[in-house]
C-alpha cells in the first residue's frame, strides 16, 4: 500500500492504488505514529488520523452518534507513547 522514497534526506510516502483521501489518511497516520517515535503504523494511529479529520466517514459516522472526537482522541493518547517512551498515567 504505502512505497517509501527516499528524496535527500526525507521519505517521502507514496500511496498507490487507494483514493487520494485514504492516502492523506495514511500519511496523518504515519505522522501519528513517527511523532511518537514509532516506526509503524498501528491502528491507534489510524484511529488517531481519522478522528483528526472531521470530513473522514469514520468521524461523521461518530458524531452522528453522539460521540465527542477530541474526548476519544484525548483518551487514546493516553495509552499511547510518547517520542520519549512516557505512556501517560491513567487518572
Amino acid at each position: 500500500m504505502i512505497d517509501i522514497l527516499q528524496r535527500g534526506r526525507v521519505a517521502v510516502a507514496a500511496v498507490k492504488g487507494y483514493s487520494q483521501r485514504a492516502g492523506e489518511t495514511a500519511r496523518a497516520a504515519m505522522a501519528e505514529a513517527s511523532k511518537r517515535g514509532q516506526p509503524n503504523v498501528a491502528p491507534e494511529h489510524l484511529l488517531l488520523a481519522l478522528l483528526g479529520d472531521r470530513r473522514s466517514v469514520a468521524a461523521t459516522a461518530l458524531t452522528a452518534l453522539g460521540t465527542d472526537l477530541e474526548a476519544v482522541r484525548q483518551r487514546l493518547e493516553q495509552f499511547l507513547p510518547s517520542a520519549s517512551g512516557h505512556v501517560a498515567d491513567d487518572e
